[in-house]
């Protein structure tokens, strides 16, 4: 890292820990970085990021980890990119933001992700928007002057001075490619089809389309948890993944986070939840009335995720626990009152948390875990879902946070005694996916086409 004076004013203002020697991906201890920072409104909206170049330079990491994690805080809302612009931190649950001019600095002045992909479209129509081939500065005037300047790599200061009007490649020269995971590759055009999960999303939902065309004209009702094939795939999906044991009949398929998880706190072990009693004490409940117990759910402390206004619709409060704190997460725990938790995967990275927060729900018989899945590595990390033999934890994944935004499909991992409850009061729905939609994904994950793309990114 350089000197304090030839810091960035951002750098100087956060200090971002990187651990080097860690098994997490710097890129993603970048993007945690981020994410929590603008989730605790540490960083407010309109802040402008450094640029690609200034944070590779002051924490001496690659522009490709930068960009990576530039990329992934893009797609999943927590900032937006101005071509000559920057890039700027937004409000994930808001609108798009206005594009107002921003007055461009010296620093500014490399191509942001957006500027990239945005300028080469137009260049080349035909090709696909899941990758960008990219030799020239993403201001298109520079095709009018004589003393053209080319960037050899867009997000370097180094620049290639030429004389003549700029000569496209051919497709056979191996390109620059900047994937939608945010890597910057060399490639050469049959190794581009791996960059993106896309062409064969598509693929695969010609095939739905093409084996269940007599389903368009039907009138099938989806299978309210699911249809089987999807349920199926799902579960050798994350036991490839993750390596989580699932049993296909627990699934229960969504079209968004926000829907599963209304749906289930609108159960009774959530909305009313009380101990239960056995024994004498279970006849004797019959003739009094029994404790209420007011529902309160544990979430992360900053908590400001979208899904805050699925607890409010519920009807049913939440209190922040700071599950990165040194004290026992089972004593705060109990501190709070709290009925059930949600937490993320990256808020119990320790065993003995995972233990903590299990004992805890174990006590009483009204206490649940949502556990939901914020990684996108394919790796055997230890998960509370994992660790649960009592049917005390859901586990949640939300599929457009590894293949695109626009596949809203999701999937929960329900105990049986929740499944139970949730096919009882919700027996007369049916899946809220289409069932052209589910066998699209189906087919996308049997054939083990997004584990593969996952597994080519991280090994790019």
């Amino acid at each position: 890292m350089g000197t304090d004076k030839n810091r960035s004013s951002f750098v100087n203002n956060f200090e971002i820990k990187l651990d080097k020697t860690s098994k997490v991906k710097l890129y993603h201890q970048l993007y945690l970085f981020f994410v929590n920072a603008i989730e605790n409104k540490e960083l407010p909206e309109e802040t402008k990021l450094p640029s690609i170049r200034t944070l590779s330079e002051d924490y001496n990491i690659s522009r490709n980890t930068v960009t990576k994690a530039y990329s992934e805080l893009e797609s999943n809302g927590y900032i937006y990119s101005l071509s000559k612009s920057g890039f700027f931190v937004k409000n994930p649950d808001s609108a798009e933001p206005n594009l107002h001019s921003k007055e461009k600095t010296e620093d500014e002045g490399i191509p942001t992700v957006e500027s990239i992909i945005k300028e080469r479209a137009k260049e080349k129509s035909e090709e696909k928007n899941d990758f960008v081939t990219e030799n020239i500065d993403a201001d298109s005037s520079v095709l009018k002057n004589s003393g053209t300047f080319i960037l050899s790599d867009p997000f370097s200061n180094e620049q290639e001075e030429q004389n003549s009007v700029l000569k496209m490649p051919s497709d056979n020269d191996e390109k620059a490619i900047l994937t939608n995971t945010g890597d910057l590759v060399k490639s050469s055009p049959e190794k581009r089809k791996i960059l993106s999960p896309i062409e064969d999303y598509v693929e695969s939902a010609k095939t739905a389309i093409k084996e269940n065309k007599n389903l368009l004209e039907g009138n099938k009702i989806p299978d309210l948890t699911g249809e089987a094939p999807l349920r199926i795939a799902i579960a050798a999906f994350l036991y490839k993944f993750h390596h989580l044991e699932v049993n296909p009949s627990q699934v229960v398929v969504s079209c968004n986070k926000a829907d599963i998880l209304f749906k289930l706190l609108l159960l009774d072990e959530f909305k009313n939840p009380k101990t239960s009693l056995h024994g004498l004490l279970q006849l004797a409940e019959k003739s009094i009335s029994p404790k209420k117990i007011k529902p309160c759910i544990a979430v992360p402390q900053g908590f400001h995720s979208s899904l805050v206004d699925v607890f409010s619709a519920a009807n049913i409060e939440t209190t922040e626990i700071p599950f990165d704190s040194k004290e026992s997460i089972a004593a705060l725990l109990e501190k709070s009152e709290a009925t059930s938790a949600f937490i993320y995967s990256k808020n119990t990275d320790s065993k003995k948390k995972k233990q903590e927060i299990l004992e805890w729900a174990e006590k009483e018989d009204f206490r649940y875990i949502i556990e939901y899945d914020t990684s996108t590595e394919i790796s055997d990390s230890d998960f509370v879902y994992s660790q649960n033999f009592n049917g005390k934890c859901i586990y949640i994944e939300n599929f457009s946070n590894l293949i695109s935004k626009s596949i809203n499909t999701t999937a929960a991992i329900l105990p049986k005694k929740i499944l139970e409850s949730y096919k009882n009061q919700y027996q007369k729905f049916g899946c809220p996916l289409s069932v052209l939609s589910q066998m699209s994904i189906a087919d996308f994950l049997i054939k083990d086409k997004l584990i593969n793309y996952l597994s080519s990114i991280e090994q790019i």
